[in-house]
């Protein structure tokens, strides 16, 4: 078996086809991930790199935000910038 255990949990059989978690779209797994918490996000980015490239996306942290986020800063005493929504 040259899968490692933890990959080779995550993989099944669906009409004969060996599947694994990473073989669903990008857009479902940030959706998945945008589920969890922040803390969790965290957690699972340190697992592989195809899931630190999920949580690095804006797609996963947008939905931590309220929905009322850019109104909230757009009441901030001094303009606030930034480049991710982390």
């Amino acid at each position: 078996m040259d899968a490692k255990p933890c990959e080779a949990k995550a993989r099944s059989f669906v009409n004969g086809y060996m599947t694994s978690f990473f073989d669903l779209p990008v857009g479902s797994i940030f959706r998945i991930l945008s589920l969890t918490s922040p803390q969790d996000v965290c957690r699972v980015s340190t697992v592989s790199s195809a899931f630190q490239f999920a949580a690095d996306s804006d797609c996963v942290w947008k939905g931590f935000l309220p929905s009322d986020h850019e109104e909230i800063l757009s009441r901030a005493s001094c303009a606030i910038s930034f480049s991710s929504m982390k």
